[in-house]
């Protein structure tokens, strides 16, 4: 789950920060072959009245980035835009018109808490947002991914990964390990099917090495490993 925090200044008087209180009641969504829908629930915790949007777009991944494209027209959401009482909880309903059987569909839904100018909400409000994962799984499942690249320049590890298989891989951690000493990584990060992702490890030692990559339970891989050399200079 990606979150992101939008800062809006609601007055002049010096106040401490006022955080969101509110919850969503998923990380990611999940969908099995040959069921089109989804759902989760939007809770408001806090004690005045909260506005939110949900929107969706597909999710693509290219030369080792994550892409996005706004205009989505197979994903359906009900209800897009909700205001919930203090207290209150919501049911989200998400639906796929279409889908190719033979490969995962990747969507994102973004949960925006929306800026309610209130006479009792002075100083200074955080607005939270949270991004879910939506996959659509395929009628047969393949799992095919590898380290495909290593390069080291000025401590710096770029770590290049191939998805072959038809649906995602979510890398968890990443071990380095020199002789006599280890080094462990937490950028979680996922692959998306037929696609190459890369990240870069800061690494405080020179020499050769092997770098482990664990994938988590659910990607059904074995942990990627591939040997490195980091110049000394």
């Amino acid at each position: 789950m990606f979150l992101a925090l939008l800062l809006a200044a609601t007055g002049f008087a010096p106040a401490s920060p006022a955080l969101p209180r509110w919850h969503i009641t998923a990380n990611r969504l999940d969908v099995a072959a040959g069921n089109l829908a989804a759902d989760f629930t939007i809770a408001n915790d806090d004690r005045i009245n909260e506005r939110f949007e949900v929107t969706a777009y597909s999710w693509n991944q290219h030369d080792g980035t994550d892409t996005r494209r706004i205009d989505v027209d197979d994903v359906l959401i009900f209800p897009r835009l909700v205001e919930l009482a203090p207290g209150e909880s919501t049911r989200v309903r998400v639906g796929v018109l279409r889908t190719d059987p033979s490969v995962e569909a990747d969507y994102r839904i973004a949960v925006e808490q929306l800026f309610d100018p209130q006479p009792n909400r002075s100083g200074i409000h955080f607005l939270l947002a949270y991004n879910l994962p939506l996959f659509i799984a395929p009628e047969r499942r393949i799992f095919n991914a590898r380290i495909v690249g290593i390069s080291a320049r000025s401590r710096r590890l770029r770590i290049t990964v191939s998805n072959d298989g038809n649906v995602h891989a979510f890398m968890a951690t990443a071990v380095v390990r020199w002789r006599g000493a280890s080094s462990t990584y937490r950028q979680p990060f996922y692959v998306l099917p037929h696609r190459t992702m890369a990240f870069t490890l800061v690494v405080h030692r020179c020499g050769s090495g092997i770098v482990t990559i664990a994938p988590d339970k659910e990607s059904h891989l074995e942990p990627l490993a591939a040997s490195l050399s980091i110049p000394c200079r």
